[in-house]
């Protein structure tokens, strides 16, 4: 069985167990699922009609990411320098 035939079992098999479990009334229910089910359709068109630019903008998103935690590092890396260079003041025993 194809991946994409899995990922569709088993959202039909969720989607079957939600409405059976939901405490809405049916006709409330059928809006959700009807608007939920078109988002993901569209996602799922946009990612195979141009997976190449998902996975550009994931290596952006993973850039700027790690560029942000590089920063904070430097910055913690810094302040526990600044921390080390600092006198200690010793208490005299009484």
């Amino acid at each position: 069985m194809k991946q994409s035939s899995k990922l569709f079992s088993a959202f039909l098999l969720g989607a079957a167990t939600g409405a059976l479990m939901s405490p809405e009334k049916g006709s409330v229910l059928r809006k959700k699922v009807a608007k939920n089910t078109a988002k993901l359709i569209d996602q799922l068109q946009d990612t195979i009609e141009n997976p190449k630019g998902k996975l550009n903008d994931l290596k952006a998103q993973l850039i700027e990411k790690a560029n942000e935690l590089k920063e904070e590092f430097s910055e913690e890396r810094e302040k526990s320098k600044s921390r080390r260079k600092e006198p200690k003041v010793r208490k005299e025993k009484s």
